[in-house]
């Protein structure tokens, strides 16, 4: 399976487009575009939406792997545990998998796992849509609007994705969420 340095690298010669070019559209170094394509960093997903932005790409194409993206479907499908599809962000030190089979439809459902301090980064999200979230496991921090709300276990949050949003593990173990977005932002 191809990882996330070896994709932007492939349809970044394939569409001809330079080191230098994708740095100036994304407002990110050489160097770190250039670390991001050798896997010694993973963007961080702010960043990863802006390469794929850049790159005339669904974010969800990261997520998809190269023999499924023109798969016929069935009308119902199970994504059994050890075949979800996901994305690791060890300098966050986070993980996101995809609970529904993939991005193609109204919604997306992602089951999030956070270490402690683990977080979305700096900048905060702006897209079209609503999110609606559940915690399962440990204190997620969110801030929606210039708003903080802290979310213990069992604690649920929904508001509208045009408000700039972040989130954080503000606890001592792993955080555990299911969170839903619609439409599908990745």
């Amino acid at each position: 399976m191809e990882t996330v340095g070896e994709k932007i690298r492939q349809i970044r010669t394939e569409k001809e487009i330079t080191m230098t070019e994708l740095a100036k559209r994304t407002g990110f170094s050489q160097s770190y575009l250039s670390q991001v394509e050798r896997n010694l960093i993973n963007p961080s997903v702010g960043a990863l939406q802006k390469i794929a932005k850049e790159l005339a790409l669904p974010t969800a194409y990261f997520f998809q792997n190269t023999d499924e993206i023109n798969n016929k479907q069935s009308p119902v499908r199970v994504v059994k545990k050890n075949q979800r599809k996901g994305l690791v962000y060890p300098e966050s030190q986070m993980k996101y998998q995809l609970l529904s089979p993939d991005l193609q439809g109204p919604i997306e459902l992602l089951f999030i796992t956070a270490s402690p301090g683990g977080d979305t980064g700096e900048d905060e999200f702006v897209h079209i849509g609503h999110e609606y979230g559940v915690v399962l496991k440990g204190i997620m921090e969110v801030y929606v609007g210039g708003e903080k709300f802290l979310l213990e276990p069992g604690d649920s949050i929904c508001f509208d994705s045009s408000l700039p949003h972040k989130w954080r593990n503000v606890g001592d173990e792993e955080l555990e969420a299911v969170w839903a977005v619609t439409p599908p932002s990745f």
